[in-house]
């Protein structure tokens, strides 16, 4: 967990495309696969998993790992149009490292770098899906900006600081914004978890939060993990077989009943009927 200060921000633009004459996903085998996860999401009816090294995606009962754009992707967060992230590149990559604020909208076929490319990786950041806004946590300054908490409307073209009045916590560990709702966002923290419905101004710690290790909004619902149990707005549901801590969930868009949790190291259980009853679920097939 990484520690928080606060400051503001403005932009350069820069396009990189990166393709491949091979079809862009394979099977994962235990050679091609890396557990080691840094968000999940829904990506064009898809679910997608940012890893160390590249994309996981499934497809039917199948998981497919990413040929090329192999990169140690951080914050990745899913828009209407495609997905956002940050981190490093592959080695064998021309991006600049870090990558600084990244987009796709051909899951990772090619990546457009927006702003900071050569100066920031952004380990958290969530956008509202139908919203167009994106929420970012700055943990070191840059050629631009202080270290803080922002918020962009245009993608890195301007950007808003944000106060977080009241926020008393050490860590930062996630964030959720809501996908229709523009101003209203959840903090994940070592102190447990607050919202705000005000874009940042102020946020309010929820009671009996601490333990908190997962968050996401929908259109309708508030999803939380604490202490690897499921919770819908405040009502406990199913305990999800995981021995790490759940960090990313993911609901899918044509059936709100199926919900996925996934761990860092890559352990994931799915639900079928909306939180009460878990599976585990192997990604990176054993050797």
């Amino acid at each position: 967990m990484d520690k928080i200060k606060a400051g503001l921000l403005s932009s350069v633009v820069l396009l990189t495309a990166c393709s491949s004459d091979d079809a862009f996903f394979e099977e994962v085998t235990a050679d091609t696969g890396d557990a080691h996860v840094h968000g999940m999401d829904y990506v064009d009816g898809d679910l997608m998993i940012a890893t160390h090294y590249g994309l996981l995606k499934k497809e039917d009962e199948t998981w497919l790992h990413s040929t090329t754009n192999n990169h140690d992707y951080m914050g990745f967060t899913a828009f209407e149009e495609g997905f956002y992230a940050s981190g490093h590149p592959e080695p064998s990559s021309d991006l600049e490292n870090p990558l600084g604020l990244v987009k796709s909208t051909d899951q990772g076929e090619t990546i457009e770098q927006l702003v900071f490319s050569g100066e920031t990786d952004y380990h958290y950041m969530s956008a509202g899906k139908n919203t167009g806004r994106l929420y970012t946590a700055l943990m070191d300054g840059n050629s631009e900006l202080e270290a803080g908490f922002y918020y962009t409307d245009d993608e890195g073209d301007n950007w808003t600081s944000m106060p977080l009045s009241g926020l008393e916590a050490e860590s930062v560990f996630g964030l959720s914004a809501h996908p229709d709702h523009q101003d209203q966002i959840a903090i994940l923290t070592n102190r447990g978890l607050y919202e705000s419905t005000d874009a940042g101004e102020t946020v309010t710690l929820q009671e009996n939060s601490e333990g908190t290790s997962a968050a996401l909004y929908t259109e309708s619902q508030f999803y939380t993990v604490k202490n690897q149990v499921f919770i819908s707005q405040d009502e406990e549901l199913g305990q999800i077989p995981l021995e790490e801590p759940v960090l990313y969930l993911a609901v899918n868009p044509s059936d709100a009943e199926e919900i996925y949790a996934v761990t860092g190291e890559g352990e994931a259980a799915v639900t079928v009927d909306g939180g009460t009853s878990w599976t585990a679920e192997e990604i990176i097939p054993s050797e």
